[in-house]
Order: structure tokens, then sequence, then C-alpha cells
């Protein structure tokens, strides 16, 4: 079961792992096990590359940055692509979405 999506995120949202999963690095990619129910989620390179960031709340802001300067791509469609990714990971339950 999939949580409902969050409203639109904001460059200044703050995401973090959530507690529901657990997680582990497998010949340099990232595999999440959701605790509850057993489903398991492969990121790829650049997910990979990310999921470290994300013990800390961090904004989306700050993982458009990271994105934009090691992999050398445009910031518009980084940014989309990095929130789409939040919220795919928000809806399976591996991350959460922190609150000021």
């Amino acid at each position: 079961m999939t949580k409902p999506t969050p409203s639109p995120l904001a460059p200044t949202s703050r995401i973090q792992h959530s507690e529901g999963q657990v997680h582990c690095l497998l010949d340099g990619t990232v595999i999440i096990m959701a605790v509850d129910n057993g489903e398991y989620f492969e990121l790829n390179e650049v997910g990979s590359r990310l999921w470290p960031e994300l013990v800390e709340p961090i904004t989306i802001r700050d993982l458009v940055d990271r994105v934009v300067t090691e992999y050398e791509v445009e910031r518009d469609g980084c940014e989309a692509d990095v929130s789409a990714w939040v919220i795919k990971l928000h809806g399976l339950g591996f991350v959460r979405i922190v609150e000021d």
C-alpha cells in the first residue's frame, strides 16, 4: 500500500530516510526494503549516490545542487526528476517529509 502523495514539493522541502525501511549497498547499488511488507526497491546510479545524503534532513534544493554539480545536467530537468524520485520513494514509505 502506498502512502498519499505529498503536496507539491518546494525546493525548501526537507526529506530523510523513514524509520520503516532498511537498506544495504550491493555492488554499488542501494537496495531498500520496507519493513512492514517486505517490498524492495533498487536505486539507479544517481539514486544510490543520493541515498546516503538522506540520513539527516536535507532540502530538495541541496539534493538538486549535488546532482547538477556532479553530473553536469540542466537544473530545471534535474529539479523535476529529483522531486519525482522523492515523491515515488515517499509513496513507497522509504522517505519522509520533515516538518519544521
